[in-house]
């Protein structure tokens, strides 16, 4: 049992450590309300998926963040038949102590004193705030770090005639510096609350965040109140603020979209029970993915903007190029295991003179190991970072891509890029599974590795049968390659609007 839970802290991304502490989060609060019917409502909202989102994001890497839910659920461990749940909560329980007792009463404290000042300030605040942008037709972006404003800039662009408003809990992502052009910031406003519409009981181990969600959910009201934009999209949408923000919107009746921007590896607590009125998804096999736990919302399929950029005529074998992705050494990924995508590097170098290294580092690897190589043979390994390049342009310039456990090899598939997956750990692969529709080659080793590079450079029509199942696979997942995808994006966003 120690064991399961060991793991679970020394590999938090590990698909079934998450799975488990998802099923976990979500059974704790299905006991609670069915305890409680109305614990996390406030007026008509219920705020249930934003405490799943909180104490899932919280507890993936300090596990200790979710005390204060078994707090509040001790007859649960009575009444569960599931033994792996059972011990990850015997697990996490015994972490407390006096410490975490006295926290959970000094954060009771300090909620119980915010709701209060919360209350004296709604009686002070006017019942009514002019709307700036009655008469001009406007987009809202919900973006909880400046990286999404990055992942929404094309889209921004496209609206020429519309108004765009950024919305942000976080106030580097409303710089004026870093802001696309044509958006204009909108700060997060304070809100009124209604005291006769909190049922939770103010001693109850849980009304500490309540307070938190409760506070957040209001000055997103009044900020939408006062904005009043035509729709709120929202990038992956898997957040708290993210649920909130779309509880608000919802509240007064504003359309929410959600854009996909990631794979959802794991259909964690964010996944589930989505509460957009909209996904606008890359292809029908992430329809289908996201579906099964969020089933309420409108699914359109609009393509990938990575097929934008991408070469029509594919990668010219004549020049021979691979990529490598890397991890970053941590407590997840070994230096063992990182060594052998270093390995895999200098024995191309020394074995195939004809052929060039792209190597595209995780945003967070540290190691300069591939920097040093780079600067010892500048002719043949090149270094093409995120900040710098697209992962579109890495594409256009390699055959075959080697790495381990990651995301980034679905989509080298659907770019025509045959994708090799090291095969260091039972683990070594994520949704969605590419190797399982004949999409990707796995490779149990560095020999196994090499040996396929080699093949693929040598004898490249024995790989035919493999590019034919790459394209099969990235019509699923990643629709149609039209270049049109951007398009079919703001054309969903505009149907969706109150205009």
């Amino acid at each position: 049992m120690f064991g399961l839970f060991s793991n679970f802290l020394k590999s938090p991304v590990l698909i079934v450590d998450e799975i488990l502490l998802t099923e976990l989060i979500e059974s704790l609060l299905d006991w609670q309300e069915k305890k409680y019917s109305n614990l996390f409502m406030y007026e008509e909202v219920n705020f249930r998926a934003a405490f799943a989102r909180y104490f899932y994001f919280s507890a993936i890497n300090q596990p200790s963040a979710l005390l204060p839910l078994i707090a509040a659920s001790r007859d649960w461990a009575a009444q569960n038949k599931n033994q792996a749940l059972l011990d990850l909560y015997k697990e996490i329980e015994i972490l407390n102590g006096f410490k975490s007792e006295v926290n959970l009463i000094l954060r009771g404290v300090v909620a119980y004193l915010k709701v209060c000042f919360m209350a004296m300030r709604s009686l002070m605040l006017s019942k009514e705030r002019h709307l700036w942008n009655e008469d001009k037709k406007s987009i809202g972006f919900f973006v909880i770090n400046p990286r999404f404003l990055i992942f929404f800039k094309e889209t921004i662009t496209a609206f020429k005639e519309h108004q765009k408003i950024i919305f942000s809990n976080d106030s580097n992502a409303l710089n004026e510096s870093i802001l696309t052009v044509g958006a204009s910031p909108q700060k997060l406003m304070s809100g009124s609350l209604s005291l006769l519409s909190i049922h939770i009981p103010i001693f109850h181990p849980l009304f500490f965040i309540y307070a938190n969600i409760l506070q957040a959910y209001t000055n997103m009201l009044a900020t939408l109140s006062y904005s009043q934009p035509s729709v709120l999209v929202f990038a992956e949408g898997t957040s708290m603020q993210d649920e909130i923000s779309s509880q608000a919107a919802k509240k007064l009746s504003i359309p929410t979209v959600r854009m996909q921007s990631g794979r959802g590896g794991v259909m964690h607590c964010g996944y589930r029970g989505m509460s957009f009125d909209k996904m606008l998804c890359w292809g029908e096999g992430f329809v289908q993915h996201y579906k099964r736990h969020s089933p309420r919302p409108v699914y359109e399929v609009t393509g990938t903007p990575l097929f934008n950029d991408l070469k029509k005529g594919g990668q010219s074998t004549n020049n021979f190029t691979i990529a490598i992705f890397t991890q970053p050494i941590s407590k997840h990924i070994s230096e063992q295991e990182y060594a052998a995508l270093t390995n895999i590097c200098t024995t191309v170098l020394k074995n195939l003179p004809d052929a060039k290294v792209i190597v595209r580092k995780h945003p967070v690897d540290s190691s300069t190991v591939f920097d040093l190589l780079s600067l010892q043979h500048p002719e043949l390994v090149k270094l093409m970072p995120a900040t710098e390049y697209t992962l579109t342009e890495v594409m256009n310039e390699v055959v075959c891509a080697v790495g381990f456990y990651s995301t980034t090899l679905s989509e080298a598939a659907a770019c025509n890029v045959i994708p090799i997956i090291m095969k260091m750990r039972e683990q070594h692969s994520m949704f969605p599974f590419p190797e399982e529709y004949g999409a990707a080659i796995i490779a149990d080793g560095e020999n196994a590795t090499f040996d396929i590079i080699s093949n693929i450079m040598k004898n490249p029509k024995k790989f035919l049968e493999t590019r034919e199942k790459m394209k099969s696979f990235s019509n699923h997942f990643f629709g149609i390659n039209d270049g049109q995808s951007l398009q079919r994006v703001v054309e969903s966003i505009l149907r969706s609007t109150n205009t």
